[in-house]
């Protein structure tokens, strides 16, 4: 839901901003601060400065956007290595390995995916697709679909890509 949304169903819509943390939320250091339409700069310093008490690192989202920052740039991502996959291209493992090595990531979009949970990547990515309409760009894999639909849904189930 967009924080200009939730915002406007308050009285005081300059006070609310969004924070997007990443699970694991113990181990993964960013939070997304999103300003909606209507948040004021004091809101967002505010909120900045709770976040890097916690010991997190911050960006600002200056723009009310699905997705906002990380899941726009991740889930097309996610979605082109299930592809390679589905199209025999490579395997899980091999797919995982290239992005660790050749991209410097810390894991793999299939252990990622494995850890945070498939039906997250699903429903972002199907959530995307409709308020983005960017269709070749974030329609789901018909592997995800399954793989979700299955109950396969990484670490949460016991089952997932490995």
């Amino acid at each position: 839901m967009s924080i200009t949304e939730i915002a406007a169903s308050t009285k005081r819509p300059d006070k609310v901003c969004g924070m997007h943390f990443f699970n694991p939320v113990a181990l993964m250091r960013l939070v997304e601060i999103i300003r909606g339409y209507a948040t004021s700069d004091e809101t967002i310093k505010t909120t900045t400065e709770f976040a890097q008490k916690l010991g997190k690192i911050t960006v600002e989202v200056k723009k009310d956007s699905p997705g906002f920052i990380v899941n726009r740039i991740m889930i097309p991502h996610m979605l082109e290595a299930i592809r390679i996959v589905e199209e025999g291209i490579a395997s899980i493992e091999d797919v995982d390995t290239a992005v660790k090595n050749g991209l410097n990531y810390p894991m793999g979009p299939f252990e990622l995916m494995d850890l945070t949970g498939i039906d997250i990547a699903y429903f972002v990515s199907e959530y995307l697709y409709k308020e983005l309409n960017e269709e070749n760009k974030w329609v789901s894999p018909g592997l995800l679909k399954t793989m979700v639909r299955a109950g396969n849904l990484g670490k949460k189930t016991g089952r997932g890509w490995y």
